[in-house]
């Protein structure tokens, strides 16, 4: 998919980020380390929606002001604070991903762009009610 391998390239030269693909990576973006990982595993589509979102981590991450817009992030999700933090990092990392794709002109399948977020996310919302 040209649009997945132009993206990485994106991000790789306005980011200095490396991005690693393998049946074995977590879609994750790994801050402490400037990697994106994604997982192999999904079709090409998905794996696109994946390296949007992580993207999408990665320009939340860069701003100045993150630990204003999210203080609680760092807590490690113990708190009910920290797990609200990390929901809205998560549902804004997606909304940035989206902006990036629209700036990039990558086209999306808008009807399964909106149930795979809606689906991560959901599973977030179950971890962060969890006791």
């Amino acid at each position: 998919m040209e649009d997945l391998e132009f993206l990485e390239s994106y991000l790789m030269i306005e980011y200095d980020v490396d991005v690693v693909f393998g049946k074995d990576e977590v879609d994750a973006y790994y801050y402490d380390a400037d990697c994106i990982g994604v997982n192999t595993n999904h079709d090409k589509e998905i794996q696109l929606f994946c390296l949007l979102h992580e993207a999408g981590h990665l320009i939340i991450r860069k701003r100045e002001n993150f630990e204003q817009l999210y203080p609680h992030t760092s807590k490690k999700g113990t708190t009910q604070l920290s797990k609200i933090d990390i929901i809205r990092e998560e549902i804004n990392a997606w909304n940035e991903g989206r902006s990036l794709a629209l700036m990039l002109g990558i086209k999306i399948n808008e009807k399964r762009w909106e149930s795979y977020w809606r689906h991560q996310v959901y599973k977030y919302v179950k971890w962060a009610a969890d006791k």
